[in-house]
């Protein structure tokens, strides 16, 4: 036990070492020619730019150009050389910062040019190194010191210096051509000196060597975790170029601890915060622990620490984010640790830990020198940061002034700086920025638009007034000078023909324009004026993307110069201008230039303005090309490999098929069209190709071919719930598109609801986890999670509108894991393609079916508000025809877990609905029997067809979610070998219409009004539908009318008391001889005794109370009376069901 205590001692203390650091290094390196040079005496040629040492020449005599003391370079290396001084040449170092550190040490690489191979120096050609601490006398070095002669290369050094400031001097002396003498590496350390605390402010970026001077880094009492401690990684930095770093591991026995700790910090009597940035890594839970301690008497006695703050990892957070801790608590010498502690677990990234001191500041302080400038598309907010605030927060609005007054600590307010994506913190007012910088560039914006911000500081939960900006986008200005007769005399440019005298310099002439499709050309001819024998150049921009610069590519033509004219033509004119493919459609500017020039060319810009000329804008509007539209039919043509990149293609309705390699700008499929790329065809897009859809209809791409370009799936997603509202009202979805991040797309999608959880920001977004059978919302920690194929998400849109995928096209098999053993056995995926999916495609892949429980053999389809039952699909409920949505999510139930298949083969074409409302069309035989309350309403169904039985058949009978009825609910049994397995769709033969009767199962409370209709039927004429209550020997005739009852009881969802019966003419009670039908039990004999005679075949059934059929007989025909034993039937209460053609008689008998 005490060889295991000191090798953990030895562990323990091996990692709190603490190692020199370099204080100043000089190996002259890129500073070729810095120094002294000849001729000149003692009065040489000096260049010391860019160096931060300088030298001493006065005493020298430099005669020769090759008389230097300068940097000079020998093979590869620079160095320090004196050649021919003739008197006492002086290096000097700058004052060299020694303070917090103690036995700092020096050392100086000294040589001459042939070292003692050769006789070049003399006694009198001499080397001293010299040093002196806080401008005290200058001192010689004590090992190697002073050089005379020929020497060797030999290190001069001096250590166990301390004070303030550290200067070093040499001085060298030579007299001839062939002495030369060298310097080079010259380097200061010293170790930090930890007796003495840190005062406030303490900061540490983890820039330099690792740990920081003064830190300690240990593992916890345990030893374990040997792999990996805290050291520095570059990989995720929150500032500069390195961040603190601690690396999951591992280890047996027990958990990992990694402590790293700070110097000892004098807090005084300060009122103290601790500031931190900080992340994990992984975006799954992994059970790390992070906490914060404080101690006030060691850095490494593990007990002397107090915890004073834990986060778990969704708490730490991804990406970086800023923790604040109160020290108010503490005064005078503290350290603190950052503790890690887990067992095969997640990272943690840690960077500018910093310690202040808040006590007089109170209240926030507004930034100041705010500014605003659109550049490149985007608005560049830029200020001066004061000196009080825990954060900065942006809110910004187009249109109108911000009314946002924020409160609380900020937490709610997630930024983003892509216009409208951060939260909204009031109708239309987002959050841009909520962080300590200083600058933000804000995208997303329109030009022509007003944007309005306003800047708040906050400090705790205390906000600052705020400082509001605002700007117009609008194109840079600009103006001329007309001191000159220089001038623009003809614009020509389609339409436009302006004829000009000279005009005030700049000139807006945006009221003349000119129309030109995409991919059309058009001359452009301008003549300048040069006010008599001068040279005047002309540009012109036009700004085809309509981001308001003309700084994009292809946006500028250089027109060429005119010499000596009144009313020439420039030298390129006419220039003919294309307009670009992807040219944005509308109104945009064209921008005219005229500049005088002598020599060279002019470069102005398009903001530059004229020195010597005028500048005039106009007016261009920008069309679409061809159109071509597919709606059953192409319109004007064909565009099957005639179509170019200038060209729109609009798929309005039907099927289109492209079957050559085609080009265009943009490719729209409306709702409920289809686009289908064939095999080996190329279709390039040069903007987009967009998939739309509504709430009721939605595009479908198949695509065997290639795309190129960006395609877009605008995917209609249901409504969320209002805020405080049940989370249950949303939607299943799934990525129609691949390669999307989370972050990318809520970015995308500022419509997808968010929150908070637990003071954390969330989003009603996310994958459903079957292990503890919950839905999980990400957070932005989730934001580099790919949306892959095959994946199902819940979500819910704020304005029942789409969500924008962009990605790329699924064309081959995606396998999909699928779990089974978790909490719940219920798996969400959904359609990976962007085209329909065939339904029994999926359910008949053997593979599919054979991980599917065979109870729930089906899809499990969300229809909007999950309190009446699931949409299931199922080979019942479906035709050869039927297909879900694009992007449709749904659950399937594994009864083992695999990988679940979805092949190329299950795509289709088609213009179904989702599961949501319900409005297909369905040729199937099938009845949707409902029961209603005043507020609740719920169904089941039942299907008949040619390949079903009164037995369970996999693939067409459909359980009820989890197989348990929920506490409001109609379900049915089996008709035979039902296993108490409630079912939400029974198949049956198509036969069994003519005379079929089928348990049903209600749960409901007591008291509660219940009614019993027909939803739905397709059931054929002549086929009557009853609804059988034998508790209150009653038989229903839902074909006319629904059936009410208010039970006295809680209904528990039991068979026995009610059954929906299919018969092929109608039934009364009392229009057959079974109503003078006697049933009675003999006690004695332990038989039930029938009285009453049958002209027909008939059926006796005998049930217990819990619905399950324990005797069956076929009673004689002609038989006045008719003995049936039950002797091997314990005591109680029995229902005997009798049931000829056209009658049926049901009644309660007890035997005891």
């Amino acid at each position: 036990m005490k060889k295991n205590l000191l090798n953990l001692a030895f562990i323990i203390i091996s990692l709190f070492g603490f190692g020199q650091s370099t204080l100043y290094f000089e190996d002259f390196t890129g500073q070729a020619g810095k120094g002294a040079r000849g001729p000149g005496g003692n009065n040489p040629t000096i260049d010391l730019s860019g160096v931060n040492w300088s030298i001493d020449v006065n005493n020298v005599n430099l005669t020769d150009t090759n008389d230097f003391f300068f940097v000079r370079t020998v093979g590869v290396n620079d160095l320090l050389e004196g050649r021919d001084l003739d008197g006492e040449a002086i290096w000097l170092s700058p004052p060299i910062d020694i303070t917090g550190f103690t036995n700092v040490s020096f050392t100086i690489d000294v040589s001459e040019s042939n070292g003692t191979t050769t006789n070049n120096l003399e006694s009198d050609d001499t080397v001293t190194i010299e040093y002196r601490i806080d401008t005290g006398a200058w001192t010689t070095a004590s090992t190697n010191g002073t050089f005379s002669n020929d020497y060797s290369p030999t290190e001069a050094s001096e250590n166990g210096l301390n004070g303030s400031t550290l200067e070093l001097r040499v001085t060298m002396l030579n007299n001839g051509g062939g002495e030369r003498q060298r310097i080079d590496n010259i380097e200061v350390t010293g170790f930090p000196d930890c007796t003495t605390a840190f005062s406030l402010p303490f900061n540490e970026g983890f820039e330099g060597s690792f740990p920081p001077d003064c830190w300690t880094t240990y593992r916890g009492t345990n030893g374990l975790g040997t792999n990996n401690d805290w050291t520095s990684t570059t990989s995720a930095t929150n500032s500069g170029t390195r961040s603190a770093f601690v690396e999951f591991e591992v280890v047996s026995g027990g958990n990992a601890q990694d402590w790293l700790v700070t110097p000892a910090i004098d807090l005084a009597t300060a009122q103290a915060q601790l500031r931190f940035f900080a992340q994990d890594q992984f975006t799954i839970d992994y059970n790390t622990e992070y906490t914060v301690r404080i101690s006030q008497t060691s850095a490494t006695d593990i007990s002397s620490f107090t915890t004073v703050q834990t986060y778990n990892e969704t708490q730490l957070g991804n990406p970086f984010n800023e923790k604040t801790i109160d020290l108010s608590a503490y005064t005078g010498i503290v350290y603190i640790a950052f503790v890690m502690e887990q067992n095969d677990g997640d990272n943690w990234f840690l960077d500018d830990v910093s310690v202040v001191d808040i006590s007089a500041c109170p209240t926030p302080t507004d930034i100041t020198n705010l500014t605003a400038n659109y550049i490149d598309g985007t608005i560049d907010l830029q200020w001066a940061l004061g000196d009080c605030y825990d954060d900065v927060l942006i809110i910004g609005k187009e249109g109108s002034t911000v009314t946002t007054v924020p409160t609380g600590d900020g937490s709610t307010y997630v930024s983003s700086s892509v216009f409208g994506s951060g939260t909204e913190t009031t109708t239309d007012e987002f959050a841009i920025l909520n962080n300590t910088d200083s600058s933000v560039s804000v995208s997303n914006v329109i030009f022509g638009n007003t944007y309005h911000f306003e800047v708040f500081t906050r400090k705790g939960t205390t906000w600052s007034t705020g400082v509001p900006i605002s700007i117009t986008l609008n194109y840079c200005t600009v103006d001329g000078d007309t001191t000159f007769g220089t001038s623009i005399t003809l614009v020509d440019f389609g339409s436009i023909n302006n004829i000009t005298a000279q005009g005030s310099g700049y000139d807006d002439f945006t009221s003349q324009s000119t129309s030109i499709a995409r991919g059309d050309s058009e001359d452009l001819t301008v003549n300048l004026n040069t006010d008599g024998n001068f040279a005047v150049y002309s540009y012109a921009w036009i700004d085809w993307n309509q981001d308001g610069d003309f700084n994009d590519s292809g946006e500028t033509y250089d027109l060429g110069e005119t010499i000596d004219n009144p009313d020439g033509a420039t030298s390129n004119s006419p220039l003919t201008i294309t307009v670009p493919d992807n040219a944005e459609l509308g109104s945009t500017r064209l921008r005219i230039l005229s500049q005088y020039y002598f020599n060279n060319i002019p470069t102005n810009g398009p903001c530059d303005g004229s020195t010597d000329g005028e500048i005039e804008d106009y007016t261009i509007n920008v069309l679409p090309g061809t159109i071509y539209t597919y709606d059953n039919g192409w319109s004007p043509s064909n565009p099957n490999g005639v179509s170019t990149t200038a060209d729109d293609i609009i798929i309005a309705n039907g099927d289109a098929t492209i079957t050559s390699n085609i080009s265009c700008n943009t490719l729209t499929v409306n709702p409920g069209a289809g686009l289908t790329v064939n095999s080996g065809v190329v279709l390039t897009a040069l903007d987009e190709v967009v998939l739309q859809s509504t709430s009721t209809s939605y595009a479908s791409l198949i695509l065997d071919g290639t795309i190129t370009g960006n395609v877009i799936y605008l995917r209609h997603v249901n409504n969320a719930p209002e805020p405080g509202a049940s989370t249950t009202n949303n939607d299943l979805i799934s990525a129609p598109l691949i390669g999307q991040s989370f972050g990318d797309f809520r970015i995308a999608n500022p419509n997808i609801l968010s929150g908070t959880i637990g003071g954390n920001p969330a989003f009603l977004f996310g994958p459903f986890n079957p292990t503890s059978g919950n839905y999980v919302n990400y957070q932005p920690s989730d934001d580099t999670e790919v949306l892959d194929a095959g994946e199902g998400f819940r979500t819910g849109s704020t304005d029942n509108s789409t969500y924008r995928f962009i990605g790329t096209v699924e064309t081959g098999t995606v396998s999909i894991p699928i779990v089974s053993g978790g909490t719940s056995n219920w798996n969400l995926i959904g359609n990976p393609y962007p085209s329909y999916l065939n339904v029994q495609g999926f359910l008949n892949n053997a593979n599919n079916a054979s991980l599917l429980d065979e109870n729930a053999v089906g899809i499990y389809g969300y229809d909007g508000a999950a309190d009446d039952g699931w949409t299931i699909f199922n080979l019942a409920t479906t035709t050869p025809s039927t297909v879900i949505t694009p992007g449709q999510g749904f659950f399937i139930d594994a009864e083992n877990s695999g990988s679940i298949n979805f092949t190329a083969s299950m795509r289709s074409t088609g213009n179904s609905d989702d599961f949501i409302v319900g409005r297909n069309s369905n040729p199937l035989v099938y009845l949707k029997l409902s029961i209603n309350t005043n507020s609740e309403n719920y169904r089941t169904a039942f299907y008949f067809n040619d390949n079903a039985s009164t037995d369970l058949d996999l693939g067409y009978d459909a359980s009820v979610w989890n197989s348990v009825p929920e506490d409001f609910s109609l379900h049915s049994y089996l008709v035979e070998n039902d296993n108490d397995i409630a079912m939400a769709i029974q198949a049956l033969h198509s036969y069994d219409l003519q005379n079929i009767t089928i348990p049903l199962g209600v749960n409901s409370n007591a008291s509660e009004t219940l009614e019993f209709s027909i939803l739905e039927s397709t059931i054929p004429d002549g086929i009557n539908i009853y609804l059988e209550d034998t508790v209150s020997e009653t038989i229903t005739l839902l074909n006319n009318e629904s059936y009410t009852i208010t039970p006295n009881t809680d209904l528990n969802g039991s068979k026995g008391r009610f059954y929906l019966r299919f018969v092929n003419q109608s039934l009364s009670v009392n229009e057959t001889n079974l109503e003078n039908l006697q049933i009675f039990a003999n006690q004695k004999q332990r038989i039930i005794t029938i009285k009453g005679t049958f002209l027909n075949p008939t059926k006796l059934r005998l049930y217990d109370l819990q619905g399950r059929l324990v005797k069956t007989a076929d009673l004689a025909k002609n038989t006045s009376s008719q003995n049936i034993d039950v002797s091997n039937l314990s005591s109680g209460i029995f229902i005997v069901d009798i049931k000829t053609e056209n009658a049926r008689k049901v009644q309660k008998v007890i035997l005891r």
